[in-house]
């Protein structure tokens, strides 16, 4: 990765990576490494589905990250648990910006929750009411 990065480093400061929790981290030292190393190019590091996992607060003290993404099921909630929900949600508000993170809130349905995250303030929204996945050329024209 870190080879490519340096053979495009107009792409690399457009990248993120997100990291998922799938195991749990051990070696914080090296993860630490390989985050400078990436960051170092102008890249950025998410931790992805916040709020989902136990180790994600662990996590947030032992590593520097960029953007926080909130789990879709915290987001879903907005529906049927509204006040609890909305409780979470403007705590890791206040959270991302004490930890001076970007914060993304992912599965953004409908308008409703569109405009309950809005109200909440969090910055930057992805899902379908947004837009669904489809190629990149469909976004960035061919002669970009």
């Amino acid at each position: 990765i870190e080879r490519y990065l340096k053979r495009n480093t107009e792409l690399a400061t457009r990248l993120t990576f997100e990291i998922v929790e799938d195991k749990e981290i051990e070696d914080f030292d090296q993860i630490r490494y390989i985050f400078s190393r990436l960051k170092s190019h102008g890249s950025k590091i998410a931790l992805d589905d916040f709020g989902s996992g136990y180790a994600n607060f662990v996590y947030l003290l032992k590593l520097e990250w960029d953007i926080i993404k909130i789990d879709g099921s915290i987001i879903k909630a907005l529906k049927d648990e509204t006040l609890h929900a909305e409780s979470i949600l403007v705590a890791i508000v206040d959270l991302a910006k004490n930890f001076k993170c970007d914060l993304v809130a992912e599965f953004v349905e409908d308008e409703e929750i569109l405009a309950d995250l809005l109200r909440i303030g969090i910055p930057y929204l992805q899902g379908y009411h947004i837009g669904r996945p489809a190629p990149i050329s469909t976004y960035i024209s061919k002669s970009a």
